[in-house]
């Protein structure tokens, strides 16, 4: 090229010049274009072998919410048909829309990410106020998780004002109230009984006490001798298993009156505890629950507590215990220092099991709701 620039004039060589670049500049756009194609086709297949190949779990990539996750978790998934719990497929029996109603991971991801919840997403069930975790736990993974990691039982006593002001809301709607006729031979059922404060309170309108408390701890506080501080007789039977809840260990149609406080929203399949529990209940017995009052906002950002896996605001709780055969008595939303306010922070209840047929033609009064054409 030098040697030919040689014997050319100054106005030839800047003829030349242009027509080569532009030679040369087409080249290399072409390389360009050439070796970009090829860095997106090979993005495009790694990202389609990493979605597909569920052998590669340890993957990670970042779902629709920025929440981080394996690749084939993500694929499965997208893949799987995630419904409503199945007491409330009445009101919405699709397939669950991902970007809809997946809400959120789980929070409460333990050791050291290989806890059972760090698999787990919140998915809120359409129209019914309802929040649930799915997939859902196993017998096995909530006993565990007890057992060994909970740390979220509240600091309480025999007065504190929730004590107190879950006992007044019994006695007041179901004790002192003329449409029952327990006396003082309530045959009581609690789950997650915790200290028994609660029970201690009750014991002297019972004759039998059993309690369900999976905290070994917990369990031991809520011992006999315990709860017999509530009552002077020696006459009251009281049982406490050191597990979750069985329904084996509860004769059909035993209870007068089941209570929990704050433990519902820990159960995984709340559905098929209702069912269980139903059968459970004598015809006119009672429930009673306290739960955190869980809405779309508080699930997003506060989602407080440990271990809560169905979450639910008033209008889903009732919804879950109609589904089952459970009619409402009595609701209420609590705030600070056990206030009745809109929206409380806590929703407390009394739901009641009605009475077969022939007990209704026979008496004037059941389930807590007074009859007066009868």
């Amino acid at each position: 090229m030098e040697d030919l620039l040689k014997h050319c004039s100054p106005a030839q060589v800047s003829k030349m010049y242009p027509a080569i670049s532009h030679r040369y500049r087409r080249y290399s756009d072409l390389l360009l274009i050439l070796l970009l194609a090829t860095f997106l086709w090979f993005l495009s297949k790694r990202a389609t072998t990493c979605l597909f190949d569920t052998t590669e779990s340890s993957t990670e990539g970042t779902d629709e919410k920025g929440n981080t996750a394996s690749i084939s978790t993500l694929s499965a998934e997208l893949d799987e048909c995630v419904k409503c719990p199945p007491c409330l497929q009445h009101i919405h029996s699709q397939c669950l829309v991902r970007n809809e109603s997946r809400v959120r991971k789980h929070k409460d991801c333990t050791r050291n990410g290989k806890g059972p919840l760090c698999s787990r997403s919140v998915w809120e069930c359409p129209d019914t106020g309802v929040f649930f975790t799915h997939p859902s736990l196993s017998s096995t993974e909530l006993d565990s998780m007890y057992r060994n990691e909970y740390q979220g039982q509240g600091v309480l006593s025999l007065n504190h004002s929730r004590i107190t002001a879950q006992f007044n809301f019994i006695h007041s709607h179901v004790l002192s109230n003329k449409a029952y006729d327990f006396g003082r031979n309530l045959r009581v059922l609690e789950i997650g009984c915790a200290n028994a404060y609660l029970l201690r309170r009750l014991a002297p309108w019972s004759s039998d006490i059993t309690c369900f408390e999976p905290s070994t701890n917990l369990a031991s506080a809520a011992a006999k001798d315990e709860i017999m501080k509530g009552t002077n007789t020696s006459n009251l039977s009281i049982t406490v298993h050191s597990m979750n809840w069985d329904e084996d260990r509860v004769a059909p149609e035993s209870v007068d009156l089941f209570i929990s406080s704050h433990v519902l929203e820990h159960v995984p399949d709340l559905c098929n505890f209702f069912t269980q529990l139903y059968g459970k209940i004598r015809p006119g017995g009672v429930i009673f629950s306290e739960v955190p009052n869980h809405t779309l906002d508080y699930v997003k950002t506060t989602f407080g507590g440990q271990f809560h896996v169905t979450l639910f605001n008033a209008r889903g709780w009732i919804l879950m215990m109609e589904s089952v055969g459970f009619e409402l008595m009595v609701i209420e939303t609590v705030g600070v220092e056990e206030r009745t306010m809109p929206n409380g922070h806590h929703i407390r209840a009394i739901f009641t099991k009605p009475g077969h047929p022939l007990q209704l033609s026979n008496y004037a009064k059941w389930g807590g709701i007074s009859c007066p054409d009868c």
